[in-house]
């Protein structure tokens, strides 16, 4: 008796297990540091308004900045900078995961367009052991 519940029990989990596999709707992206890139994110506030951008390099978000705040009073200005994918490096709604990581050695942090992607991306730019790391996925807003 116990064998058949066991066997009949074997079946059904089976069954149910072959129903719960999803498949997968795009194609597989593998990672590599090459894929990898550092991207610049500025905002600058002048007296007559507000500014922000995405640049692929320092010096490029250094010369944007110049260029906005010549003959201007500038009241704050920042440049950041963050790991993505260089397929999402300037598509803002590709930002969904914003994550951090921090090691023996450094600290990094970087946006992603999914949670696996964020893992990944935690994994290529740590080196050495992983003291902690964090994963937010953001949500849009509502507005009334």
């Amino acid at each position: 008796m116990k064998n058949s519940i066991l066997i009949i029990a074997t079946v059904v989990l089976t069954f149910f297990n072959s129903f719960a596999t999803t498949t997968s709707n795009g194609n597989p992206v593998n990672l590599n540091s090459n894929k990898v890139v550092k991207i610049y994110d500025w905002d600058l506030e002048v007296k007559n308004g507000k500014f922000s951008g995405t640049s692929l390099s320092m010096d490029d978000a250094q010369k944007i900045l110049k260029l906005l705040s010549k003959g201007e009073l500038v009241l704050n200005k920042q440049i950041i900078s963050y790991y993505v994918l260089q397929s999402d490096s300037l598509k803002n709604n590709y930002r969904n995961y914003y994550w951090e990581v921090q090691t023996e050695t450094g600290y990094a942090k970087g946006f992603a367009s999914t949670k696996q992607k964020a893992r990944e991306l935690i994994s290529l730019v740590a080196i050495g052991d992983i003291i902690r790391f964090k994963i937010v996925e953001s949500k849009p807003v509502i507005q009334k």
